[in-house]
């Protein structure tokens, strides 16, 4: 029941119910945890729990879809009767965008979405959480970012909720660069930041480096970038969750770099995951499902 790896959206679904309904539980709404792959994700173990703890009618399941045919997997996904949420991973955080009705701030700012919540009236409001829930890791971890200068691997999803946090928090300065340029010059052009053209040779006159790319989430993944040349001082954020010490990460310690990844910054927004799903079961309830 908590993981469906193939893309009979709503065979998957169904079954679900089924599971739920053996396990005692025939009436809990569905959110949905949607990625390619999805095998790495935390968040229905994390969530789940308290969910069941709070009394809240709503199991979270994972469930992966096409990048090929991202678009009608989705859409069948969300017209089930029962799905009142999502939580997306990469690399849908951009392309789920578009069957947003309505985006919070973060979400506007940064062009894609992570969290999608059923209304009561059946429209979907898109939020962003990646970027706070980076910016609060980052803090507890000793890093305050204002006024640092930045890199970043990646401009898709996560970089781009990451890129609007931290511009609000009041960098510096902000390079980016992602080898499908497009991605890289629409993120410039939203926010005003500096789109690379290539990978900087010398990292040594930033204070953050950040890989909001999917490598390391193979053992073999090349680095997203080299940290021979990092200043000796510098911070490094790596949002991949799993494995938790990536190669990245490994080397930083290695040459005595702090560092945070992204179970770190998964747990400072599960708060808001969690929040943003009780609402739309709420909304959903008092709208007549359920």
């Amino acid at each position: 029941m908590s993981q469906a790896l193939k893309w009979d959206v709503t065979g998957t679904l169904e079954q679900a119910r089924r599971d739920l309904k053996v396990a005692g539980m025939a009436n809990q709404l569905l959110a949905l945890m949607i990625g390619n792959p999805i095998a790495q994700v935390k968040a229905p173990a994390m969530l789940n729990p308290r969910f069941e703890a709070d009394g809240i009618p709503v199991r979270m399941i994972s469930i992966e879809l096409p990048v090929d045919d991202f678009d009608a997997a989705y859409r069948e996904a969300l017209s089930f009767p029962d799905v009142v949420a999502a939580v997306i991973t990469v690399p849908f955080k951009v392309p789920a965008l578009k069957f947003c009705t309505t985006l919070d701030r973060n979400a506007e700012l940064a062009g894609a979405t992570n969290l999608m919540m059923r209304s009561r009236d059946g429209g979907w409001t898109g939020s962003m959480t990646d970027g706070q829930g980076f910016l609060t890791a980052l803090k507890a971890a000793g890093f305050d970012p204002m006024g640092r200068r930045v890199y970043m691997a990646g401009a898709g999803g996560a970089g781009s909720g990451i890129a609007a946090a931290l511009l609000l928090s009041g960098i510096a300065a902000l390079d980016v660069y992602d080898p499908e340029e497009e991605k890289s010059k629409r993120l410039a052009a939203a926010l005003g930041i500096t789109c690379l053209a290539e990978p900087p040779g010398n990292l040594s006159g930033y204070d953050l480096l950040i890989n909001a790319t999917p490598l390391g989430l193979k053992e073999r993944d090349p680095l997203p970038f080299d940290l021979s040349t990092a200043a000796p001082d510098a911070f490094v954020g790596d949002v991949i969750a799993e494995p938790e010490c990536t190669r990245l990460r490994a080397l930083a310690a290695q040459r005595g770099l702090k560092s945070i990844g992204g179970l770190d910054m998964l747990r400072r927004q599960i708060d808001a995951l969690y929040q943003g799903v009780v609402k739309a079961v709420q909304d959903n309830i008092e709208g007549g499902k359920g």
